[in-house]
C-alpha cells in the first residue's frame, strides 16, 4: 500500500519541478529579450526573433542562449549580429 501512495506524489514533485525550470527559462528568455531590445531599439517580438535566429543557427538551445545572454556571455551586439532578421 505504501508504493502505491509513493508514487503519486514522486510525480507530483517531478511536476512541480519541470514547472518551475520551464517558468525560469520563460522569466530568462523574457530578460534576455528585453537586452536585445534595447540595445538596438527593436520590438520585443523582432528581439525575440533575434535570439531564436540566433540559437538556432548556432545549435544552442534557446534557454541556455538565453541565461548567457543575461550573465552577458555572448554580449547583446554579439548575437545581434549572427542572426539575420526575420
Amino acid at each position: 500500500m505504501g508504493i502505491l501512495q509513493h508514487h503519486p506524489t514522486r510525480r507530483s514533485t517531478t511536476l512541480s519541478q519541470h514547472l518551475e525550470v520551464a517558468l525560469n527559462a520563460r522569466a530568462t528568455i523574457a530578460q534576455a529579450r528585453g537586452l536585445l531590445a534595447e540595445t538596438r531599439d527593436l520590438s520585443s517580438a523582432d528581439a525575440f526573433q533575434r535570439l531564436r535566429g540566433y540559437a538556432q543557427a548556432h545549435g544552442l538551445p534557446l534557454g541556455k542562449l538565453a541565461r548567457d545572454l543575461v550573465q552577458r556571455t555572448p554580449d547583446a551586439r554579439t548575437v545581434l549580429a549572427g542572426a539575420p532578421p526575420r
